[in-house]
This record gives C-alpha cells, sequence and structure tokens, in this order.
C-alpha cells in the first residue's frame, strides 16, 4: 500500500533533518578525574559503635569497588546510608576502596575532589594512590 504523497514528503523532511542534527552534535569530553585506589583502617573502641560509614556514588565519585578485608563484616543500610557492622570481636577494620572523583570544569582541576578524610573520617589512611586522567577522550 502506497503512502500519500504529502505523508511520504514529511518524512523525507524529517529524515533529513535528523541526518543533519546528528553532524552537529558537541565532541564527547569529561570533566576533570582522578582515578585512585585507598586503603583504610577503622580502630574500633571497645563498647562502641560497631557501625562504620563507608562512602557511595554521587555526582562528584563513582566508587568503582569496596570491600572490607575483615572476615564477617555485614552491609547495611540506614537512613540512605551504607554502614558495614563489625563483628563484636573485631577490634580494626581494614578497608579497600577503588574511586573515579570528577573535578569540575572552569576550577583548579582537582580542588572539589572529596579527599580520603572526607570518604573515611575517622579512619587512618594505610595507602592512597591517585592519578589523573586526560580531560578528554575520543
Amino acid at each position: 500500500m502506497a503512502m500519500p504523497p504529502n505523508t511520504e514528503s514529511k518524512l523525507a523532511l524529517l529524515l533529513l533533518l535528523a541526518a543533519a542534527s546528528c553532524s552537529t552534535l558537541p565532541e564527547r569530553s569529561w570533566p576533570p578525574r582522578l582515578v585512585g585506589e585507598l586503603e583504610v583502617v577503622h580502630h574500633i573502641a571497645p563498647g562502641g559503635s560497631r557501625l562504620v560509614a563507608v562512602p557511595l556514588s554521587d555526582e562528584r565519585i563513582t566508587i568503582l569497588d569496596l570491600h572490607a578485608h575483615t572476615p564477617a563484616v555485614e552491609e547495611r543500610w540506614i537512613g540512605g546510608r551504607r554502614y558495614f557492622v563489625v563483628p563484636d570481636d573485631v577490634a580494626e577494620l581494614r578497608i579497600h576502596c577503588r574511586y573515579r572523583a570528577f573535578g569540575v570544569a572552569g576550577q583548579a582541576p582537582f580542588s572539589t575532589v572529596i579527599g580520603p578524610d572526607e570518604l573515611f573520617p575517622g579512619a587512618v589512611v594505610v595507602r592512597h594512590v591517585a592519578s589523573s586522567v586526560p580531560l578528554v577522550e575520543r
């Protein structure tokens, strides 16, 4: 069944506009970012809280990997926050984290990047390695 002539010309015009709009897309670029790896230790006081807050991904950082080296650690979500629950017989919680942190274009490249102290408040940073990634990927 053939389409009415008016419909065919509208379809051709739409296809032409769609093809033209594809050629005017901006280049794909990314904000400045760091890829890092952290090893931290939380010392748990006897009789103290067994909950250790751990970071979540947001618009400033993507958590690529996060795990506790201490066996029998549980994970809980309370009030929209993520926590590791430390067993009663454990006095030290070691956590490994790999992340990608994003800067803000137009500012000092990494002035707004979250630091280890903000990611793991109260923890001792054992190891922190971070390197910048090229600003534009193709």
